[in-house]
């Protein structure tokens, strides 16, 4: 039996091989949606709302928009007022957060902190002690949450 086995492993030596890269034109702005019509599952597309709203919050970050003390910060700042990050971008500010030298990137790693991240921002949006114009009224360290929270 254990012949046999290595014989059928063998012939995968010989099937062509395809390598995986990560780069930014890998990443994809759509995610695949599965619903049920008529009894049989159906896969359609949509924007991954997620992983814009987490571009958009990492450049903000990146620039200091949430410090009121950088020439950059952004009283008005919301992720639904934000101008869209391009997805180059997106990967760019991904694989700064989520790799290293001893930690390439990776999709796995960047989806997960996606899911995470963005439902946290999604949620935290909504809260009175993340709005910066409210924020800009209370004592100097109040002023500053929203960018020591991110």
């Amino acid at each position: 039996p254990g012949e046999s086995t290595a014989k059928q492993l063998s012939f995968c030596l010989i099937l062509p091989r395809v390598y995986l890269s990560m780069t930014p034109d890998c990443l994809d702005g759509e995610m695949p949606v599965i619903k049920e019509v008529d009894g049989a599952p159906l896969i359609s597309f949509q924007k991954n709302e997620l992983l814009e709203l987490v571009g958009k919050t990492l450049e903000a970050m990146r620039k200091e928009a949430f410090n009121p003390k950088s020439r950059h910060f952004d009283v008005t700042w919301t992720g639904a007022k934000a101008k869209p990050i391009d997805l180059p971008r997106t990967y760019e500010l991904l694989e700064e957060v989520c790799s290293s030298e001893t930690s390439p990137p990776s999709f796995l790693v960047f989806m997960n902190l996606v899911k995470f991240l963005g439902h946290l921002i999604k949620s935290a949006e909504e809260w009175n002690m993340m709005n910066l114009a409210l924020l800009q009224n209370f004592d100097p360290g109040l002023k500053h949450f929203k960018h020591c929270f991110f």
